[in-house]
């Protein structure tokens, strides 16, 4: 294994409380690198508290950043079907 990487996400008990228990075995079974479930913005430069689901990723990334495994994060801003009008934000004012 070169590997793990992680899809997990929801509620605070997926992202830090399931991703931590699969980080705790990746570690356990001597993986060199994790790659958690960031697949989104960048969470790093946010105002703390300022977004409820991005705090969740930055809590878990302190406890990565507290393993001997190596992290990448995939940063890929906005998954492109939150364009189609269903994300989480106002529909855009008519012309």
């Amino acid at each position: 294994m070169d590997c793990v990487v992680s899809a997990i996400n929801g509620p605070d008990s997926a992202i830090v409380g399931a991703q931590s228990r699969l980080l705790e075995a990746a570690a356990a079974a001597g993986a060199p690198r994790f790659i958690p479930s960031d697949f989104s913005i960048d969470y790093r430069g946010i105002r703390p508290r300022s977004n409820r689901n991005l705090l969740l990723r930055r809590d878990f990334a302190q406890r990565l950043d507290a393993t001997k495994i190596r992290a990448t994060s995939i940063l890929n801003g906005g998954f492109t079907d939150m364009l189609s009008g269903h994300g989480p934000w106002p529909p855009p004012c008519p012309n």
